[in-house]
């Protein structure tokens, strides 16, 4: 400003300026879409020509805050009509560029600038005056009707949107499809992944669940105590993969309205965003399961295979991948962050409650049955279940030096298998003596929770007297299969294959339920 007032010219390019800087500004060039809109005076001035093209002051505080919202579009909305009341009546007038064309401000403009170009005294063109130029304005009044034709023809391909009723042309972008997502990644994503708060909320929080969670499992026991442990493992894992999403609903509430600038700027499409998003969090994902499953994994005595080992970490990522996009598309399709705040949770905690561990398969109200089906929750959680328990046998034994009656030791051995659902008649005709005692066997392959549960003699006493002989028993010793816990939970005769592939078919429906909240709801005030 100071250079200015000592007679030098100064040329300032600024994308959103604030109200004091603004002010400083004697002379404004306004570009809508890459096209100059207005060119004249600044400050109210500028405020006065729009408000004569029927955009109310009102309700703003300054006027470039003013000039941001009335002037921001895209380059088709550079030529969208727009109904102006004059006089009472409404009239359908051109955009802002095409109004400008034809105003009298652009007409004096054209003059000024042929004036310069034909190195004529300035101090007379300064002086013109329009309406004594009558054959000019009309001359170029048609100059201008020609260049808005010319521009329109480079803009044939139109389509219907929801919010301002036209999409950009491929030949708006100036870059493909996959050249603006390679960008924007490369931009973006190395941003991201330098950026510590971007990091804590992925990595960092993985890290804090997979210690909190080993010190909780650590060491858990294959008995009958231990297979329930594992199965509340697997499902907060579920839990710490689904849930810690939640936190990135803020900082993408915050990036809408730099995108929908952006947007409306021609300088990306929707998808090229959407993909760009779907790769940054898909990498990102990746480290945080590679640190977050060996913790948990190894530190809670899970299935001691590398194939396991490898399944466990392929289902937490897909898991996690599928969780970031339900959350996308959900903040994407919220006006604001209190409501997808409230929104998110709300979803995954529905998919929770259908998960199949807090409400076992059967015990699912009918009318919950469907999202039971479909939730990717219940498929996840259903991979992991698989994955440890199927053609696995967990050993146990039971002390048999019990003083009492033979019923009331049969009970006390077998009634707590029996009635977890862990162990069958079957499992119990197969059970062996520790000190390689035989017993007569043939009765317990009959024996249900029922029959424990009436003293039955049959089933009980004459099997436990053959136990209780002088010839001790010593410990009895039965093998829990793994088909039995997973029976328990509804999954028996699954494939843990086949159970992720169901996960995996909902990350294309989340990544479309995004793009179509991007590209159809905008929540911006116009």
């Amino acid at each position: 400003k100071l250079l200015a007032d000592e007679g030098r010219t100064v040329l300032c390019t600024i994308h959103q300026p604030s109200a004091a800087i603004f002010d400083l500004f004697g002379s404004v060039i306004l570009l809508r879409a890459g096209l100059v809109c207005y060119l004249g005076e600044g400050r109210n001035e500028v405020r006065d020509y729009f408000v004569s093209l029927g955009h109310p002051f009102k309700g703003y505080d300054n006027v470039a805050e003013y000039l941001l919202e009335t002037v921001g579009g895209g380059v088709l909305a550079a030529y969208t009509p727009r109904v102006v009341v004059k006089g009472g009546a409404a009239d359908k007038s051109n955009s802002f560029v095409t109004a400008y064309k034809n105003s009298q401000l652009h007409a004096k403009n054209v003059l000024w600038a042929q004036q310069i170009l034909n190195n004529t005294d300035m101090s007379s063109v300064r002086s013109l005056r329009l309406e004594n130029s009558a054959h000019s304005e009309a001359g170029n009044a048609l100059q201008s009707q020609r260049s808005f034709r010319s521009a329109c023809d480079s803009m044939r391909s139109v389509r219907s949107d929801a919010s301002d009723s036209s999409v950009l042309s491929e030949s708006a972008y100036s870059n493909s499809l996959f050249g603006e997502t390679a960008i924007m990644v490369g931009f973006r994503g190395f941003a991201s992944w330098k950026d510590g708060q971007f990091l804590g909320t992925r990595i960092g929080l993985a890290v804090i669940f997979a210690v909190i969670m080993a010190s909780f499992w650590a060491g858990s026991q294959n008995d009958s105590h231990g297979l329930m442990t594992q199965a509340s493992l697997l499902f907060i894992a579920v839990g710490a993969a689904v849930f810690t999403t939640s936190v990135y609903v803020p900082t993408l509430i915050e990036e809408r309205p730099v995108f929908l600038r952006e947007r409306h700027d021609a300088c990306y499409r929707v998808l090229s965003y959407v993909l760009q998003k779907i790769i940054i969090e898909g990498v990102t994902g990746i480290g945080a399961v590679l640190i977050f499953c060996p913790i948990v994994y190894w530190s809670c005595n899970l299935q001691d295979h590398i194939y396991s080992y490898i399944f466990f970490n392929l289902t937490l990522w897909t898991l996690n991948f599928a969780a970031v996009m339900l959350t996308l598309a959900v903040a994407s399709a919220s006006p604001n962050v209190e409501i997808a705040g409230a929104a998110v949770p709300l979803v995954m905690t529905l998919n929770f409650f259908c998960g199949g561990f807090m409400v076992l398969a059967d015990k699912i109200p009918v009318w919950w049955k469907w999202l039971y089906s479909i939730s990717y929750v219940q498929w996840g959680f259903s991979a992991l279940m698989i994955n440890q328990f199927e053609n696995q046998e967990y050993p146990q034994c039971y002390s048999l030096n019990q003083s009492g009656s033979s019923e009331a030791t049969m009970m006390n051995v077998f009634s707590h298998g029996l009635g977890n659902g862990l162990l069958t008649g079957e499992d119990l005709a197969h059970a062996t003596c520790s000190s390689g005692h035989e017993f007569n066997r043939n009765q317990l392959s009959t024996c249900t929770i029922t029959h424990f549960a009436q003293y039955d003699q049959m089933c009980l006493k004459d099997v436990g007297m053959s136990m209780m002989s002088p010839n001790s028993c010593g410990d009895l010793c039965v093998s829990v299969k793994g088909e039995s816990v997973l029976d328990m939970f509804g999954m028996a005769g699954r494939s843990k294959w086949l159970s992720l592939g169901y996960v995996a078919a909902n990350l294309p429906v989340f990544c479309l339920l995004f793009y179509l909240a991007l590209r159809f709801l905008k929540y911006e005030n116009r």
